[in-house]
Order: C-alpha cells, then structure tokens, then sequence
C-alpha cells in the first residue's frame, strides 16, 4: 500500500504541474477528495459520526441542501404540539456515492421519519402502494425495442416529498438542526416525508 500510495503521489505531482490554471484547480481539488474523504471509506450511522469525520463540511453541506429543499417545497410548518398527541421522531441518514473508481464524488444526508412510531388509526390509514414488477417491466422493453419505440427514464428528485399528506402529523427535528426551528415547537407535515408509512402511496 506504501508503494501505490507513493506511485499516486508521483502522479498527482506529474500531472498537475502540466495541467492549466483551471484545469489544475479542479484536478487538485478531486485529488484533495480523493486523499482526504477516502480515508473514512463507510457510510456515517448517526449525525454525531457524520460531524467529527474528516469530511464533516461535506455532510454539513448536504444537511443544509435536505433543509433547503423542505423549506422550498414547503413540507412542513412550525406549530404547537395539541394535547394528547405525540410528534414523531425524525433523523438523518447519511450516503457517501462513489465512483466506479471507488472515489467520493456526492455526500447525501436524506430527512427520514421514523415512522415504526406512527399510530395506526391516527396517523396512518392506508400504505398500500402500487409497485413496479420486473417482468413487465422487461416486457415492455422488448416490445418498444420490437418497435423500435423511443424509451426515456425519469428520476424525481426528493419524490416523496411532492405527495400530499391528509393526516395530521408532527415530527421532531434532527438533533443537528434543532436549533433552526422554534423553541418549543414541532413541526407539522404538510407533505410526505421519507419513512412514514403512507409516502410511498402519496407519490
């Protein structure tokens, strides 16, 4: 492992210094990635983890980009606990994405529920949602390729949290965030978040 790291660094020396201004800017940053977020190579198992590693500014930077992203889509709304009712907890879970050259290129903190909490009766009713079947799915790939049909894939980012949500529900915040929200206040869900019960079917 000392010899391949010694032979990286022979390349990263060789080749920055014949790279442009630009071009070398961002060579040395994905290098800098490379040699310093590599080092922690599993995924974070709580916040606490997640903001004394190596990289912490990295899973900072995608905390506030889940935060934002609730916020502009107007998931939720700060509101007073009635009597009798129980917020739910919520936590970050923490994705480094990789590369096929196993080098981190995204740092992915997803806001989840922890909806084994919810209360059937009261804050879900119906969690049946309709899935995909593979078979079918590779039935109709062959019949658009028989046709020579056009296909095109889709991805919704943040999907679940475009579903309308009927019942009412409060959840906490993360630990990491409490401070953004109100003392003293919970926050009610006005859309389906990741981990209730009933998001996959709002979607």
């Amino acid at each position: 492992s000392t010899v391949m790291c010694f032979l990286g660094l022979c390349v990263y020396i060789g080749v920055g210094i014949n790279l442009d201004t630009t071009t070398s800017w961002h060579y040395h940053s994905y290098m800098y990635n490379t040699m310093t977020y590599s080092l922690d190579l599993d995924d974070p198992k709580s916040e606490e983890e997640a903001l004394n590693r190596l990289d912490a500014d990295r899973w900072w930077e995608a905390i506030m980009t889940e935060w934002h992203s609730f916020n502009k889509l107007k998931v939720f709304e700060e509101d007073d606990l009635p009597p009798g009712r129980r917020a739910i907890e919520s936590r970050f879970v923490f994705k480094l994405k990789r590369d096929e050259l196993n080098i981190p290129y995204r740092w992915r903190a997803r806001w989840v529920a922890r909806g084994f909490q919810q209360e059937y009766g009261i804050d879900w009713f119906e969690s049946f949602s309709a899935m995909s079947n593979p078979l079918q799915l590779r039935a109709l790939m062959a019949i658009a390729a028989a046709r020579n049909w056009k296909t095109c894939q889709l991805d919704v980012s943040t999907a679940y949290l475009y579903g309308e949500l009927q019942e009412e529900i409060f959840i906490t915040p993360p630990k990491c965030i409490q401070h953004l929200v109100t003392p003293g206040k919970v926050l009610r869900l006005r859309s389906g978040v990741y981990g209730l019960s009933q998001s996959g079917r709002l979607w």
